[in-house]
């Protein structure tokens, strides 16, 4: 079953960017895909790095399914 995913670049206090939605098959998924948009971010973007920013994932009831870090967790 198709369900639609918010991702959101936030620091988890104050700044959050804009969000998509995109549509995929569960939770597991949104969280893979999660990792590779930070990944990705981080090759285009390296300035965000050690600034403590990560993608944020929430399913359609706004609930929180994946927060994956910019930076590598140590």
């Amino acid at each position: 079953m198709v369900q639609t995913f918010t991702f959101i670049l936030t620091d988890l206090a104050g700044f959050e960017a804009s969000s998509i939605r995109i549509e995929l098959e569960g939770a597991k998924e949104a969280g893979t895909y999660g990792a590779r948009v930070a990944r990705e971010m981080l090759e285009q973007m390296p300035d965000l790095a050690n600034r403590g920013m990560c993608i944020l994932v929430r399913d359609d009831s706004e609930e929180t399914v994946s927060i994956v870090p910019l930076d590598p967790v140590s």
